[in-house]
């Protein structure tokens, strides 16, 4: 579930990082911290950090033909927060040096690790954004969908079917041309079934870059069941983990 939005950041003048500074209530330890970033399409490394220690991976980009020849690029990365962030804290997006880029970080519970067959970015011109297709492999799982536009904060968006957008918040430029700007429309979507997704919307027509994640929660629970049996050993399997079995005479641990 999307707990919050933690903070929006742009930037108009040349430069190698952008932060977003954590609000009050903070990132709850163990929650995962989802960075939706949008930037002008130079080659480059794009990567995270918090003033915390959480590590960060980036999980999926798009960016248009060859390295640099793209005019927007979208990046989604993400950490488990292992240190709770607190008011004032601040989330440091690194990048290749650019004039324009935007950035929102959102908060999700329940969800830890990123299904790595989910990575994907397309890159287009138009109004109909699409990260393209992507299988999931985990039923319960949040997609994360980055939709970023070489265009003002003022263009139009609106969410692909199924995804959910504002929080997480919007965050782009605003001054000069169109071309001069860039905006990051975050979006995020709940599913209970494994299948193809993809990250879409529809913008102001305009250069765009659609990416795509896929998160799930991969925490193991061990679960105690004590059968107690009148007579004899008895037994007990199952074919998910491990059942304990109490007799009164003694302890066997089946595995299947």
């Amino acid at each position: 579930a999307l707990v919050k939005s933690v903070g929006t950041n742009t930037a108009q003048v040349a430069g190698t990082t952008l932060a977003a500074t954590v609000p009050a209530g903070g990132v709850a330890q163990g929650n995962l911290i989802v960075v939706y970033f949008a930037m002008d399409g130079a080659a480059g490394v794009v990567s995270a950090a918090d003033t915390g220690g959480n590590v960060y991976t980036a999980v999926a980009n798009a960016q248009a033909g060859a390295p640099g020849t793209g005019n927007v690029r979208a990046t989604i990365l993400s950490a488990v927060a292992n240190t709770a962030l607190v008011n004032g804290n601040t989330i440091t997006v690194t990048h290749p040096s650019v004039t324009v880029r935007a950035v929102s970080v959102a908060e999700f519970s329940g969800a830890n690790t990123h299904d790595a067959a989910v990575s994907v970015g397309v890159t287009g011109t138009g109004t109909t954004p699409s990260s393209g297709n992507d299988t999931t492999t985990v039923a319960s799982a949040v997609l994360i969908g980055a939709i970023a536009a070489e265009g003002p904060l003022a263009d139009s968006f609106t969410a692909g079917a199924g995804f959910t957008t504002g929080p997480p918040t919007e965050a782009g430029t605003a001054l000069g041309t169109a071309a001069s700007n860039v905006t990051i429309d975050p979006e995020y979507d709940v599913v209970a079934v494994t299948g193809t997704y993809a990250a879409t919307g529809t913008i102001t027509s305009r250069d765009w870059a659609a990416a795509l994640a896929s998160f799930y929660n991969s925490a193991i629970y061990r679960i105690d069941i004590d059968v107690i049996a009148s007579q004899g050993s008895g037994q007990v399997r199952h074919s998910a983990g491990q059942i304990r079995l109490k007799t009164g005479v003694d302890i066997r641990n089946y595995t299947s």
